[in-house]
């Protein structure tokens, strides 16, 4: 029996947006650590140790986000139309920051916006990759209707059986023949794998894991733990190197650690309003984050190998320094992203989905009205043409 798509009462499950704050809180900090080369890699140092530790942590950050997306869309009303407000975000950073760079004098110096690069920013910010991560997410949001058909349609049983197949394929396999993108997923960066975290997401919403918190936390952090002790031990053997192989998107351990703190945070229940209204904003603006930050632009001249002096840090500072630098990041692309919100808000763009739903009901139940006009118009000129005779005639044949 197909379960039905649209929750009854709709509460705001509030634990699920402040785990969304925490993903791209994450993505910040993986960022730092790798492309911003704050992570000591040398097993030498004792940095290595709480760097790779929080390296780790980090990592979940991108199953975690795509699997918030299954939990959350799931039981809503899917329309296509959807999905604009979030491109017009992506627009609205592709196309600032690159006019930005092109046009004021002292960030131009610093880089030269080609013609290529400006359109590609403004026209097609999403087939151009400027952002992989909604590449990926565009490319499956519209087939989200066969994937919640799917998803709803198939029994308990059924979904644990795909997730499993999933796991196997995607995650085991490659182990056996060197780590290798043996599926085409892409090591994570594709819809494909996105698709996957969607599926197992939508299992968490439908069939929510009853376990404490707790419990739930102390799973969580054996798992983490488990990651990184064959990176931690590469420090006495090569052997263990073959540790790069779990520190993955489709690795078991960062999709479970994933898993766990969504199962965690779903079970936060938040009810002080004026914290609730903070949440929800600090939600709202968390997708942001992640543009402002890793815009291709910004990222290479204030981002990329930016903080490797870290990494030398005094190491009973450097966890607090990473958090602190990671924190006040995230801050500064908050307050930026109050100015877009504030705008969206004004020109009312996030109800330009419901507007444009109206207008195609309204344009179906009027096409509807004029097709039942003309079948009565039709039957009546039918009528008048042959009029039915109200004596019936009965023609009698002897034999």
């Amino acid at each position: 029996m197909e379960k039905n798509m649209t929750e009854k009462t709709r509460t705001r499950n509030y634990g699920i947006d402040i785990l969304k704050m925490l993903s791209m809180f994450l993505v910040i900090q993986v960022h730092m650590l790798g492309n911003g080369q704050a992570l000591n890699r040398d097993p030498k140092q004792i940095n290595f140790f709480a760097g790779y530790y929080m390296y780790i942590i980090s990592y979940s950050a991108v199953d975690i986000f795509a699997m918030i997306s299954g939990y959350l869309i799931v039981k809503s009303k899917y329309s296509r139309f959807k999905i604009i407000p979030l491109w017009l975000t992506v627009f609205y950073y592709s196309t600032i920051i690159t006019l930005l760079f092109k046009f004021v004098p002292s960030l131009s110096k610093m880089h030269e916006v080609t013609i290529t690069e400006l359109l590609q920013s403004i026209l097609i910010p999403t087939i151009s990759e400027r952002y992989w991560y909604f590449t990926a997410h565009f490319c499956i949001y519209f087939f989200i209707p066969s994937l919640n058909h799917l998803i709803c349609t198939y029994s308990k049983k059924q979904l644990q059986e795909l997730i499993v197949t999933i796991i196997v394929i995607f995650t085991f396999l490659p182990y056996f023949n060197g780590n290798k993108d043996v599926f085409c997923v892409e090591y994570g960066y594709s819809p494909l794998w996105l698709a996957s975290l969607y599926i197992i997401g939508a299992y968490f919403r439908l069939y929510p894991i009853k376990i404490s918190k707790l419990k739930c936390f102390g799973l969580y952090l054996i798992v983490v733990t488990c990651t990184w002790i064959p990176k931690a031990l590469t420090r006495y053997h090569s052997f263990f190197n073959f540790s790069n192989g779990i520190i993955a998107y489709p690795s078991i351990f960062i999709v479970s650690s994933a898993a766990l703190l969504l199962i965690l945070f779903s079970q936060f229940e938040i009810n002080n309003k004026i914290l609730q209204k903070l949440i929800v904003l600090g939600s709202s603006l968390s997708f942001s984050v992640y543009l402002i930050h890793d815009n291709l632009i910004l990222h290479s001249h204030y981002f990329k190998d930016k903080f490797i002096k870290v990494k030398g840090s005094n190491p009973l500072i450097y966890p607090f320094k990473v958090l602190f630098i990671v924190t006040t990041i995230y801050i500064i692309c908050l307050t930026i992203d109050l100015i877009r919100y504030y705008l969206f808000k004004a020109l009312k763009i996030n109800k330009i989905p419901i507007i444009l739903i109206q207008l195609l009901e309204k344009k179906r139940i009027e096409k509807n009205n004029n097709e039942k006009n003309q079948d009565e118009e039709s039957t009546e000129i039918l009528n008048k043409t042959y009029p039915k005779s109200n004596n019936s005639q009965t023609i009698t044949i002897n034999l």
